[in-house]
């Protein structure tokens, strides 16, 4: 369809998708599988865009290609036919959006809003010359993520979540751990904690992760082992009677 090395494009349209919000949501963690879950879940938003983009017949330009076991990048680019490029770009956002509703769904077994997230950024590029197409589409896509929206959503008499504060605190999902009973974290943040248990969601982990004290006390522990190597074998033996 398109010709990415550099010629002419002039039949078909350049869009151009980015995924704001990426450090700070995987950011906001408590544990080490807060930060690998929400990394996966960054991921799986921007497949769910990427098949999107392929369903509706654009040509993927970034990423190149597909694989499972390779995350997916949070920019896409695509060429699509002209005339189809916000239509394109507005069913990808969408789908987006049904994806996590979905999924929010499966964790709390309710509908709960989660405002501004994930939220899809987008911008179209007319027929023209490749390069010229990038260079439109990528200025327009960063006045775009320039212009944020600014959303103020107002939830009286509920606390904030102490991970993301923008969010409510929500109660604990049925089905949780004991030790995560009593957990008050936003729909996000339940998100990402039981991303990798629940057999509804598309984790690519199932195991468990190692603690954050496990990984702080790594070094001290790796030491204490490399000391007890050194060390002249120690006998033991029975004492003699006084």
């Amino acid at each position: 369809m398109g010709n990415p090395s550099g010629g002419s494009d002039r039949g078909h349209e350049l869009v151009m998708m980015g995924i704001p919000g990426v450090q700070t949501f995987i950011s906001e963690a408590q544990s080490t599988s807060d930060l690998a879950n929400a990394s996966d879940v960054i991921a799986r938003v921007a497949r769910t865009a990427v098949d999107a983009v392929q369903k509706a017949g654009g040509e993927l330009v970034i990423p190149a290609s597909l694989r499972d076991d390779v995350p997916t990048p949070n920019r896409i680019v695509a060429l699509v036919p002209e005339g189809r490029g916000r239509a394109v770009a507005e069913g990808a956002a969408a789908a987006v959006r049904e994806r996590w509703d979905g999924w929010v769904r499966t964790v709390l077994g309710r509908d709960v809003e989660v405002p501004g997230f994930p939220e899809v950024m987008w911008s179209v590029a007319g027929p023209g010359d490749y390069p010229e197409q990038w260079q439109r589409a990528g200025r327009a896509l960063a006045a775009r993520k320039r212009l944020r929206a600014f959303d103020a959503p107002e939830f009286a008499g509920r606390q904030p979540c102490p991970l993301a504060p923008r969010w409510p605190a929500e109660d604990a999902p049925e089905g949780v751990p004991q030790h995560m009973k009593k957990t008050r974290i936003s729909a996000a943040g339940w998100v990402k904690r039981r991303w990798h248990a629940l057999p509804g969601l598309p984790s690519s982990r199932s195991g468990g992760f190692p603690s954050t004290a496990s990984i702080a006390s790594a070094p001290y522990r790796a030491e204490l082992l490399g000391l007890e190597a050194d060390a002249p074998p120690c006998r033991l033996g029975r004492r003699a009677p006084a």
